[in-house]
């Protein structure tokens, strides 16, 4: 008897723990309904706005602005030639100084094997230093 006792008074607090839990989410729930904001009954009166009427290009500022863009596109191509130019530069005299040292190079590769050492060992010392 005493344990049916026990079991009903475990089963009691959960009952009344759950009751609680469900009574102040209920009271949370009309907590936030309550805080909603409503609507104005009444339109607000916005001022109407004044349509933008773009201004009209005079031809002496039509001509002034192709005169500008003509010369930024000038500028622009000048200045790409000059890069193109310089890399083209740097890559002669690179080509060339791998040319002369080359001439000057100690060492020849007779066979395949020794080619591919080469390269192995090339790739390596390049990687540390």
């Amino acid at each position: 008897m005493e344990s049916l006792w026990e079991y009903l008074f475990i089963a009691a607090v959960i009952g009344f723990g759950i009751f609680g839990e469900i009574r102040k989410q209920k009271a949370k729930k009309g907590q936030q309904d309550v805080s909603m904001p409503t609507p104005a009954t009444q339109p607000i009166n916005m001022p109407k706005a004044k349509p933008i009427i773009p201004k009209q290009e005079t031809v002496a500022s039509h001509k002034a602005r192709k005169e500008l863009e003509a010369m930024q596109h000038q500028a622009i191509t000048e200045k790409e030639t000059r890069e193109a130019n310089a890399a083209i530069l740097t890559q002669t005299t690179s080509t060339n100084n791998n040319q002369a040292n080359e001439g000057n190079s100690e060492f020849t590769i007779n066979n395949i094997e020794e080619a591919r050492r080469a390269i192995i060992w090339s790739e390596i010392l390049q990687r540390k230093y």
